[in-house]
């Protein structure tokens, strides 16, 4: 990851890895982190997670790709 990677809210997340029409839900999202489906969030501060925006695209095109 680079320093200039867009870090993204669990929300937006969602958004990434759903499609901006249909987001997959939260807890989806965190399933999908403890299966292992895609990578755990980054914890720049107590409370608080990010996700790396061009990780999420990565592991998403890798799974349509399987699929």
């Amino acid at each position: 990851m680079s320093d200039t990677d867009d870090l993204i809210t669990s929300n937006e997340a969602c958004r990434v890895l759903g499609g901006a029409q249909s987001p997959i839900n939260l807890s989806t999202l965190w399933r999908w982190v403890k299966a292992g489906r895609i990578s755990p969030p980054l914890k720049p501060g107590p409370g608080t997670v990010r996700f790396s925006r061009s990780k999420l695209i990565a592991e998403r095109d890798r799974q349509k790709v399987a699929a």
